[in-house]
């Protein structure tokens, strides 16, 4: 599965921060289905509590699939959490590269 990514067809281009603070707040949690009585166990998010997490957080997120009518159900399309991911994964590396020339710099003093 492969979604369109060419320049050519965007607009409105800024960037998308959210990464480790949202990541680290999200609550994936094990359920099963009502409406199945094989008792299998899934695991993901609540669409609820993640759309209340983008509302505090204050940014736009279109993983959240809100119901249009009463009788509809909300969804997740999970492949939005990718960018997140990304920058979360970003902001470890930076972190662990300080941490890392941190040690290098005390072990250093150390040996002196």
């Amino acid at each position: 599965f492969s979604a369109a990514s060419d320049l050519r067809l965007k607009e409105n281009i800024r960037q998308f921060s959210p990464g480790l603070d949202f990541i680290k707040q999200l609550r994936p949690v094990q359920y099963t289905w009502r409406h199945m009585d094989d008792g299998q166990v899934f695991t993901g998010l609540i669409a609820q509590d993640v759309e209340k997490l983008v509302e505090e957080m204050g940014f736009e997120f279109s993983a959240v699939v809100a119901p249009e009518k009463e009788e509809d159900y909300y969804s997740l399309r999970y492949a939005e959490f990718v960018m997140p991911l990304i920058n979360a994964v970003k902001e470890l590396a930076e972190t662990h590269e300080k941490l890392s020339a941190r040690i290098e710099s005390l072990e250093k003093m150390n040996r002196e």
